[in-house]
């Protein structure tokens, strides 16, 4: 199995030292996402082919994590661990999976009730716009 790898978006400091130390106690690889980025696969963010050095489709100002390569439990345990910590709510956050791990990052991000997802673009790596 892959290492487990954390991109973090937009997170302020002391939220960002927190899930910083919640992902070493886990073993987690933590990625900050600069704006400039926006525009990579989240296959290319989190290491697992090339950057295409597209430009961004655009930018968002929302706090977001993306987790990649954990288990459901681990993802779990991991959010708990934040909670424990004191991390103030993370509304945006996203499980990727074999499938969505193609796609171009995020578009907009929108709210679903206490906890969201990102919503992705649903065009994919090999297309161009």
């Amino acid at each position: 199995m892959r290492q487990p790898v954390l991109l973090c978006y937009n997170l302020k400091d002391e939220s960002f030292r927190k899930v910083r130390l919640a992902a070493m106690r886990f073993k987690i690889r933590i990625r900050p996402v600069s704006p400039s980025e926006y525009g990579e696969t989240l296959a290319a963010l989190c290491g697992m082919e090339p950057p295409a050095g597209l430009p961004a489709p655009g930018t968002f100002a929302d706090e977001m994590l993306v987790m990649a390569h954990l288990s459901s439990l681990q993802a779990s345990q991991f959010l708990q661990s934040l909670r424990r910590l004191g991390v103030p709510p993370i509304a945006l956050k996203a499980m990727l999976t074999p499938t969505n791990l193609s796609l171009i990052h995020i578009s907009e991000p929108t709210r679903q009730a206490e906890i969201s997802y990102a919503v992705f673009c649903l065009k994919k790596k090999t297309e161009k716009t």
